[in-house]
């Protein structure tokens, strides 16, 4: 957004008979406030330990600079957690969304600041925080039957994702 200024001419008189100027004339700049760029809010997102956000929508504008030329940027408080080059926005025009991804085995909170700018330099800020989970165990191929003989050996194999430290007993 421009900022706007006008500049006023004041005339200045000592008596209500305003035949002549007491003071030189004056001069006095105003600035004229012009909206800035805005960015809807966003609530708090949480994800699981190892999986992306969903897409998040947002949107943005600005009165006076076309949707084309407003820069969109994000930052993580938490980089540890969430690294800037894994906060990737999308979308076009005034309609976005940011997808976040955690670190790989990571769990926690990141506030998560997007910002707008405007050709003027303005800028409009918004926050929320993504909280990363730890992920249930899931087994992903289960132990098959086996036929064994009494005090023989047997070898069953199990395959399970979730947050680490994996076990598994049988029983």
């Amino acid at each position: 957004a421009s900022r706007g200024s006008d500049e006023y001419l004041a005339r200045m008189y000592s008596s209500p008979s305003i035949s002549r100027p007491a003071v030189p004339q004056a001069r006095s700049h105003i600035e004229s406030p012009k909206s800035g760029s805005t960015i809807s809010t966003i609530a708090n997102q949480s994800t699981r330990e190892n999986v992306p956000s969903a897409p998040i929508a947002f949107t943005i504008g600005d009165p006076d600079t076309p949707a084309a030329n407003l820069k969109v940027s994000a930052t993580s408080s938490n980089p540890t957690l969430v690294a800037v080059e894994n906060i990737r926005l999308g979308g076009g025009e005034t309609n976005l969304t940011v997808i976040v991804t955690p670190a790989l085995d990571q769990t926690g909170t990141a506030t998560i600041t997007l910002t707008v700018e405007d050709n003027a330099g303005l800028t409009a800020i918004v926050s929320f925080d993504l909280t990363v989970t730890l992920s249930p165990p899931l087994v992903a191929r289960p132990p098959q039957n086996l036929e064994a003989v009494v005090g023989s050996p047997a070898t069953f194999g199990v395959s399970a994702t979730g947050s680490k430290p994996l076990r598994y007993e049988w029983r």
